[in-house]
């Protein structure tokens, strides 16, 4: 990152680059500092340098992706006119804002910053007094312009999305979605999404992963669907985050018959990307229309006021193995208890992985479950006892259960044994390279641990060590900064 400072006394701009270079230099004005100091880090960063020229103001930009958007909800339909309207007024506010001594309509796009605008967002919260959501909600309008800005070449990287946004306070009311609310649902849903609705509540699959589905990970004679791939937070298509995520998910004859019956009605504009649930031109949907033009509408037309997610289809899913498919209880109580970790509500969690153990104690799936939970509730010597027991019961467990239990191993107090139990992993999935990383912080091998973590980042430039802190399932955050603090040891988030 460099930084630019006014020396009034020789009246020059010096520009200085932070790191072990400290490169440095004096400029008669501020544009040709900034430039140079632009053209440094793109170097540093190994990315394409953008000329201030060929980008747009801000104001420009905004309105060429507005125009994208209009040209889209014309053609396509898939931006309903209230959305485009909200669109339209989140720009409007967005380039009336302050950024440093100007306003952001009068900056070009490539010189945007996301330490410039976090001033945006806090003149949003504290200035203007909007709700979290409100700013969620113009935040994620920004967003999409940096996408339209990445394409035309015109922004490096969408700095919109590495600005950490406040939380919305939701009222958790206690809610119950019985299958004949469900049948009522799929039922009232309109026709482009009734098969999809209907699909993720039999499945459970997440909305990233059924808008990435093909038809080549579904086996209509097996009756099985293979997930191991989903859509990011940036529309890209990326393998499962974990083995844990690659999974394999029976379907039942009815789903299977609709989905026969899917494939041959499908139109060809809809077949390029053999998608299973793709948008009407067959690119990959967006989660606002599945939530948006699917979801809402389906349950304002069957009546329902609940407030009820796409997400929380997956609670239905849970609940429904029992009574529609004679899944063992263990298997629902294990899945309950990922979702209730998942929610913050720890106690619950708890208990329903240790009915999970209860149930099938020799099973190295509920014994390896009950020892995580353990784990996130703070009590890791006890979670170990679990972990190692359900290498003894299966010595061939799924390698996502090597690096829980160096997550163990790291919280007992023993990163040797951690990182031996890593040694035979195969790549980078899930949380085995930063664990990699703490154990070796832990032995105090920061050379080591500084090369890991070098190789993590330009592997995945994208990395945010509060976004892996703040998705950690731990339950004390004394934990959780214990993790933080030696990861930043390494590097990692500086």
């Amino acid at each position: 990152m460099g930084t630019i400072i006014y020396r009034k006394e020789r009246k020059k701009y010096v520009a200085k680059l932070e790191g072990r270079q400290g490169e440095k230099r004096s400029f008669a004005t501020r544009e040709k500092a900034n430039a140079w100091v632009r053209q440094k880090e793109a170097a540093v960063e190994n990315r394409t340098y953008i000329r201030t020229g060929v980008a747009p103001l801000f104001a420009q930009g905004a309105e060429d992706y507005l125009d994208d958007q209009r040209d889209e909800a014309l053609q396509l339909g898939t931006i309903s006119n209230a959305a485009l309207k909200n669109k339209i007024r989140y720009i409007k506010t967005l380039s009336q804002l302050p950024y440093g001594d100007e306003c952001l309509g009068d900056i070009p796009v490539n010189d945007l910053h996301a330490i410039g605008l976090k001033g945006c967002r806090k003149h949003l919260l504290e200035k203007l007094k909007y709700s979290p959501k409100t700013v969620r909600e113009i935040w994620n309008c920004l967003g999409q312009a940096f996408e339209f800005w990445v394409v035309n070449n015109w922004a490096v990287t969408n700095h919109a999305r590495l600005v950490k946004l406040p939380k919305v306070q939701r009222n958790k009311k206690p809610w119950r979605l019985s299958m004949e609310r469900a049948a009522l649902i799929v039922a009232s849903a309109p026709s482009d999404f009734r098969l999809a609705i209907k699909f993720a509540m039999i499945t459970g699959l997440r909305t990233s992963e059924q808008r990435a589905l093909t038809w080549q990970q579904i086996d209509l004679d097996q009756r099985t669907v293979l997930v191991d791939r989903a859509i990011d937070s940036e529309g890209k298509l990326k393998e499962a985050k974990t083995e844990a995520g690659m999974r394999l998910v029976t379907l039942t004859p009815t789903i299977i018959a609709d989905l026969r019956a899917w494939r041959l009605a499908q139109p060809i504009a809809q077949r390029r990307n053999d998608l299973v649930f793709p948008q009407a031109d067959g690119r990959i949907a967006n989660a606002g229309q599945y939530y948006l033009l699917g979801l809402t509408k389906a349950l304002k037309a069957a009546g329902i006021e609940d407030h009820i997610t796409w997400h929380q289809l997956r609670h239905y899913y849970a609940s429904a193995l029992i009574f529609q498919t004679q899944t063992p209880a263990e298997t629902v109580s294990r899945l309950m208890a990922r979702l209730l970790q998942t929610s913050g509500d720890y106690d619950r969690a708890l208990a329903n992985a240790e009915r999970a153990y209860q149930l099938n104690p020799c099973h190295s799936d509920m014994v390896a479950s009950y020892g995580m939970s353990l784990v996130w509730c703070g009590r890791a010597r006890e979670g170990l006892e679990h972990l190692e027991r359900a290498f003894a019961i299966n010595p061939y467990a799924p390698a996502i259960y090597k690096s829980y239990l160096s997550i163990v191993y790291f919280f007992a107090g023993r990163p040797q044994d951690g990182l031996d139990i890593l040694s035979s992993v195969q790549g980078t999935v899930g949380p085995s390279r930063f664990m990699r990383i703490a154990n070796l912080v832990a032995l105090d091998r920061l050379t080591d641990a500084r090369a890991e973590a070098g190789s993590a980042c330009q592997d995945d430039p994208s990395f945010d060590l509060a976004s892996l802190l703040a998705g950690s399932p731990f339950k004390r955050p004394e934990d959780r900064a214990l993790l933080g603090h030696t990861l930043q040891r390494a590097g990692l988030g500086e």
